[in-house]
């Protein structure tokens, strides 16, 4: 778009061929102009004498002079950085669950079309916003680090990559992680006393389990008995009278919470007292810990 006027605007002159009139003109050159565009004029005029005069149309005259437009020399500028890469980042073998204060190794891959060039670079585990520990990529570009949790939660975890100036960044896809509470370690060292007793011997159960625990004894015939733990993790509990049979099993179990621990077992042998013909089981006193109710005898 330009604007031009001449700067005499409007006048009386006499000329021909032999002695023509110079018009001066300026341009205006707007913003949609671009350089090396040509820009032409145009103008219309009136001629003739004072008794009578002509109008030259303007859209018969376009034979004004020929304008180009000069652009100020563009400044040089650096070239234009290489694209950046694409990634994709994957959680390999995610668990599932995770025992609390015991550690898990958390994996990932990050995987791009330029493979070498990741190597020793870092993926950070995270879980929302919160970082769980950084593991470096290696030649395959896989990475892996240790993690500890410390709160029985759920955790969404996920891995992530950065970038930089070759590779764009990515991350996972969310894998929930339940946190759990661990079950007690096995119970250790159980025995029975009497080790092989007669139908009318009280049975009792005792050995070592984790310390804060309870400990739940299940014999032959419906009999249990249950006991805490003392402070050096040990525990004794009266079962009862055992009916008469070999081999006969009794599983020893310590309970945290609702979490129960891998049962211990051992056999036991019960014989009928000597002269006894038919007998009845004597109703025990009763026997109670926190958390669980007391055994039932069976009457035999």
């Amino acid at each position: 778009m330009t604007n031009i006027k001449t700067t005499e605007n409007i006048g009386y002159w006499t000329f021909n061929a032999t002695h023509p009139h110079t018009f001066t003109l300026d341009y205006t050159v707007g913003p949609d102009c671009k350089p090396g565009q040509q820009l032409q004029s145009g103008f219309w005029y009136k001629y003739g004498t004072f008794l009578q005069s002509k109008t030259y149309a303007p859209n018969l005259f376009k034979g004004g002079p020929l304008a180009t437009i000069q652009g100020t020399p563009a400044e040089p500028t650096d070239p234009p950085a290489p694209a950046k890469a694409d990634t994709t980042t994957k959680l390999v073998d995610a668990p599932n669950e995770a025992i609390l204060n015991l550690p898990v190794t958390l994996k990932a891959s990050v995987t791009s079309d330029k493979q070498a060039e990741l190597k020793d670079q870092k993926v950070t585990f995270n879980n929302g916003g919160a970082e769980l520990c950084t593991g470096t990529l290696d030649e395959s570009g896989s990475a892996s680090c240790e993690w500890t949790p410390t709160t029985a939660t759920t955790v969404n975890l996920q891995a992530s990559y950065a970038g930089n100036d070759a590779f764009k960044p990515s991350r996972s896809e969310i894998k929930r992680v339940n946190v759990v509470t661990p079950p007690p370690a096995q119970p250790t060292d159980v025995t029975v006393v009497p080790q092989n007793p007669n139908s009318l011997e009280w049975t009792t159960v005792k050995g070592k389990a984790e310390k804060g625990t309870i400990v739940e004894a299940v014999g032959p015939g419906g009999t249990r008995c249950v006991s805490p733990t003392s402070e050096t993790g040990e525990f004794s509990c009266v079962l009862g009278y055992l009916p008469v049979g070999q081999k006969q099993k009794i599983t020893v179990t310590a309970i945290r919470g609702d979490v129960k621990s891998t049962p211990a077992e051992i056999e036991v042998n019960t014989t009928a007292k000597p002269g006894l013909g038919g007998w009845t089981l004597p109703k025990l006193p009763g026997l109670s810990s926190p958390g669980l109710t007391s055994p039932g005898v069976a009457t035999r």
